[in-house]
């Protein structure tokens, strides 16, 4: 009986281990994600060049990207990959809450937007 016991304990302990592990691996991801500037100093604009920013640009999971545009030039939808392709804006994708931080200087700041959906959030 106090074999049985034992393995059982074993076992708890081993999945009690494996879970911190777990956790504590996926905490230190979360920790230290850090928010990527989409386009670097020169922001999401006409006229740039993004394939080559995205091929020198290193994302890892739990990053967040940071759009910074000019809403004069710019809007944020979220749309399926059909209809991106064929530059459809008719059908966003509903339920998104969408927070829009605009600077009331007289100068043009850029527009900042948080797009949040359920589990992920995109800065744009």
């Amino acid at each position: 009986m106090d074999h049985s016991r034992s393995q059982r304990n074993s076992k708890f302990s081993a999945s009690a281990l494996l879970t911190l592990l777990c956790v504590a691996l996926l905490a230190d991801g979360a920790l230290a994600a850090t928010t990527v500037n989409v386009g670097g100093s020169s922001g999401w604009t006409l006229g740039y060049n993004y394939r080559t920013w995205a091929s020198t640009t290193r994302v890892k999971p739990w990053d967040a990207l940071f759009f910074k545009y000019d809403p004069r030039l710019h809007n944020v939808l979220l749309v399926s990959k059909a209809d991106f392709d064929a530059c459809r804006t008719t059908a966003p994708w509903p339920n998104i809450h969408l927070e829009r931080t605009t600077s009331s200087s007289p100068s043009q700041e850029p527009t900042t937007s948080s797009v949040v959906l359920p589990g992920i959030v995109l800065l744009a």
